[in-house]
Formats: structure tokens, sequence, C-alpha cells
């Protein structure tokens, strides 16, 4: 997630995937070398090589993010390779506030952190994620500012509206939850 443009009318903000579609060329190159050149593989071998990148390639979405005061209007684009582009839009009007939800759990390597972007609008939340959320973890979890942090402050700025993170709920917060319902049912 990157912001691409900004002046003080708009502000355009994109998913970008350049490093993921480097890394599967490489890999549709090692499978043309293995297949057709080096010739000592089995071609399925290959075939794996150049299949596999090719079909994630065709579900990462492309995905840019419009913030127009002239228009007063959030414009959310979604491309894929194989389906057509689908253009969700709303009213900027309706911007409450920015939110950032992030999540904490152990993970194999560590204690990891996932953050997700959020516009909450007058009668709903929307994701500005769009199914991709950053996860940090190690050392860097404790020291390291998101990049959907960096981003929602500076969408909070542009539109003028609160910029808030919030925490998923700890154990100790359900449980509470739960015994203070179980104890609603008793009265």
């Amino acid at each position: 997630m990157k912001i691409t443009e900004q002046t003080d009318l708009r502000l355009v903000i994109k998913h970008s995937f350049i490093f993921v579609y480097l890394f599967l060329f490489i890999f549709i190159f090692a499978g043309f070398y293995v297949s057709f050149i080096f010739n000592e593989a089995p071609i399925w071998f290959g075939l794996a090589f150049i299949l596999i990148p090719l079909i994630i390639m065709f579900l990462i979405p492309r995905v840019v993010i419009t913030f127009d005061k002239v228009k007063n209007e959030l414009k959310i684009v979604t491309k894929r390779l194989y389906a057509k582009q689908i253009t969700e839009k709303y009213n900027l009007s309706d911007v409450r506030k920015i939110k950032i939800y992030s999540s904490t759990h152990m993970g194999k390597n560590g204690l990891k952190k996932s953050y997700e972007l959020i516009v909450e609008m007058n009668n709903q939340d929307i994701s500005l994620n769009r199914g991709i959320s950053t996860t940090t973890s190690g050392i860097l979890v404790s020291f390291m500012k998101p990049n959907e942090v960096k981003v929602g402050e500076k969408v909070a700025t542009f539109l003028g509206v609160d910029f808030r993170m919030e925490k998923s709920p700890s154990f100790h917060d359900v449980k509470r939850t739960v015994q203070d319902s179980i104890a609603g049912f008793k009265n």
C-alpha cells in the first residue's frame, strides 16, 4: 500500500506488487530454462515452475483507491488479469474517521502483528487492505511503524477526520464480556 499521488484535492493509494511479479517472473524464467534449455529435469518439473507463478499472477489483484474532494468521492477500483474491473464508489462526506485494526498473535517464529486500514463511514466500515494485510514479526513488532499506519495518518489529515488505532480484544476482555453476558441471563 503506497500513496502515489497527493494534492490538496486528490489522494491516490495503490497496492503495488512489483516485487511479487519480479519474483514470479524469475520462477517462470527458471521453468523455461529447466524445461527447454537444460533438458536434464523432467518436463513436468519445468512446467510446474511456469504454471504455478502464472496462476498466482492471475489471482493477485491490482487495487487503486482514490479520495477525490472535487467529486466528493471515495473510489476503489480492483482489477485482476482474468476478471473485469470492479469499481466501488462512496460519498466522502460520509467518512467519520480512519482506523487501524491491529491484532497480535503468536506465529511459528514468534510474535506477529497484523494491520488493517479501515474507513469508518456513517453506516459501514470499508477495508482498504482488500484482503492484503501487513504482518510484522520478531523484534520489529515493537519498534517499526507499519505502512498502513503511515498511510492512515495521511488519509485522515487529508480528509480532516480523526485517526485511531484499535487493538483486537485481549483474552481477558473476551472472558469479561462472556461473564457479563451470562450474568445478564441469570438476572
